[in-house]
């Protein structure tokens, strides 16, 4: 008769290993519109998200004619009036900020300008405006740290939740609508 010896089973070791990946912070894109008019995809994409922004300098004239543009990050007017025309629509979830004494108007139609974020002017000791012609809708804030921000369009809304502040002055210098 054979005999079978039972041999102890060796410890089997486990271990487990934890790989965390991550993704790169993403790299700004800096886009610089200085003359001409606004091309969504070409000036700067539509929407504009975070972490880019759109620089809006030089002293020639910007056109927003029958286009929309949605900034969801940081948009710097460093210089030269904007136009809207044609039923343009400019939304600003993000921060929108008036580095200049510059105006945003009407032409050729009427265009729109809604602040559902932050419209911040913190440069320049004279005047920000944007004039008639531009239908104003704000829903955030208006930080008007120095100078004066001129709101003169129409139609003009101020929506609940709309929030004034900084050192310098607003004028609201049409008809306007205030609720909440």
């Amino acid at each position: 008769m054979t005999r079978f010896r039972k041999s102890p089973l060796a410890a089997a070791a486990i271990s487990l290993v934890t790989l965390t990946l991550s993704a790169a912070p993403a790299l700004a894109v800096t886009y610089n519109w200085g003359s001409g008019n606004f091309v969504p995809g070409t000036t700067a994409p539509h929407p504009l998200l975070a972490p880019d922004l759109l620089n809006i300098n030089g002293a020639s004239s910007k056109i927003f004619s029958g286009v929309a543009f949605t900034n969801n990050s940081l948009v710097n007017w460093q210089g030269g009036a904007i136009f809207l025309g044609g039923g343009a629509s400019v939304v600003n979830n993000g921060l929108w900020d008036a580095q200049g004494d510059d105006t945003m108007a009407a032409t050729t139609g009427s265009g729109s300008f809604t602040n559902n974020g932050t419209l911040r002017k913190s440069s320049g000791t004279g005047a920000t405006t944007i004039a008639s012609g531009v239908g104003f809708t704000n829903n955030g804030s208006i930080d008007a740290q120095i100078g004066t921000l001129r709101l003169g369009g129409g139609p003009m809304a101020f929506n609940a939740g709309s929030v004034f502040t900084g050192a310098g002055t607003v004028e609201v210098t049409s008809a306007a609508t205030f609720g909440g």
